[in-house]
């Protein structure tokens, strides 16, 4: 999200978690509508970020079914699995990030967006993007009491992002900035002075 004067202010949050939260430099009032980055940023959400997340089993961060075995007996049966890993949050035989099953809900909702329950809401300067199934924030959070091992299931936090990515999101953000402003300033240069392109800094995490 951004506020429409000043720099621009990338806020991106989780379930009320601030995942990035970082002036990028640029000023944000140079460009009147930055949906089409929005987008750019929501194709690279669904179509890598989020295999790539659960391929990893957030980045070694989920806990796997160690505390669990019933509910692993269980779901090893329903796939038909009896060695190997499984694959956390995943109804599939294959990795994390393998394609979506048929029958299967989470996953497809975060990496299909034209699946009917995957959120991508967005406006000239905000835009929000997730899922609507009602477990996730359950799975997000963590602390409910699992019924087949009557055991409280830790956080496996299903939306986060990594360096990598804020990386990506911001320079997805200032190349369409300098994009925007220089088509700008190329109009405003018709039959006058016209202006320079103001510079952003590169991206830095923040301490």
């Amino acid at each position: 999200m951004a506020a429409p004067a000043g720099s621009f202010r990338f806020v991106f949050t989780s379930d009320g978690k601030k995942l990035f939260n970082d002036t990028l430099g640029i000023a944000a009032d140079a460009v009147k509508d930055w949906r089409p980055a929005f987008d750019e940023i929501h194709q690279d959400f669904y179509s890598r970020a989020m295999p790539q997340w659960f391929g990893s089993w957030g980045q070694g961060t989920w806990h796997d079914y160690y505390n669990e075995p019933r509910y692993e007996k269980m779901k090893r049966g329903v796939l038909g699995k009896p060695t190997g890993h499984l694959a956390i949050l995943r109804w599939t035989k294959g990795w994390g990030g393998s394609p979506p099953e048929p029958g299967e809900r989470l996953y497809p909702s975060l990496v299909d967006p034209t699946h009917r329950e995957h959120v991508y809401n967005t406006t000239k300067y905000r835009f929000s993007f997730g899922t609507r199934v009602p477990y996730a924030k359950k799975l997000q959070r963590g602390g409910y009491t699992q019924k087949w091992d009557n055991v409280t299931v830790p956080a496996r936090r299903i939306i986060d992002i990594n360096t990598a990515t804020k990386l990506k999101w911001a320079r997805i953000l200032q190349s369409y900035f300098m994009s925007a402003v220089g088509v700008a300033g190329r109009v405003a240069g018709r039959g006058g002075a016209g202006r320079q392109s103001p510079t952003f800094k590169s991206y830095k995490k923040a301490p």
